[in-house]
This record gives structure tokens, C-alpha cells and sequence, in this order.
């Protein structure tokens, strides 16, 4: 394991955000909230940018035709909204 990985490991297991490494991540998550938030809007410019270029928001590549997002993209989303539902559906019955 690199010493990243063991690093990234090693903070989470003490609450501390993986990334800046000195405040406290939010309960729950491994970020604090201020890298959170910087990485949340580095995200979002990546994917404006990426749709201004006609590129898949997710990952760059080329979408399919007729299609704003790659097939791969579509699938992933497909697969964790499928996951999303059946752990409803599961708490429901519960």
C-alpha cells in the first residue's frame, strides 16, 4: 500500500479531512466542510466545461449519439439509481 493510501486510511480512521489533513471531516464524511465545498465546485466547473465542449460531464469522452453523456456514464447511472431503489424499496418493507 503506498504511503498515500495509508495515509488517506490512517485519517479517516481518526476523523480528520483526507485531504487537508488538520480540521475535522464532517460527521459521516471525509472531508471537513471547506474542502467539501472546493471540491464540489471543482467538480461542477469541470462538468460545465466539459458540456460547453459537447464531452460526456462525467468522464470527457465522446457521448453517443443522440445522447448527452457515454455509455459507460449512462450505465453507472443506471446501476447506482437501480441501487438507490432497491434499498428504498428494502427500508420500506422493513
Amino acid at each position: 500500500m503506498s504511503r498515500w493510501t495509508e495515509r488517506y486510511y490512517a485519517d479517516k480512521a481518526a476523523g480528520t479531512c483526507v485531504r487537508c489533513h488538520h480540521q475535522d471531516a464532517v460527521p459521516g464524511q471525509v472531508e471537513c466542510g471547506y474542502c467539501a465545498e472546493a471540491n464540489s465546485d471543482r467538480v461542477q466547473a469541470l462538468e460545465t466545461d466539459r458540456r460547453k465542449k459537447g464531452l460526456c460531464p462525467h468522464c470527457g469522452k465522446l457521448p453517443t449519439p443522440g445522447y448527452k453523456t457515454c455509455a459507460v456514464a449512462r450505465q453507472q447511472d443506471r446501476d447506482y439509481h437501480a441501487a438507490k431503489k432497491a434499498q428504498v424499496i428494502h427500508q420500506v418493507a422493513a
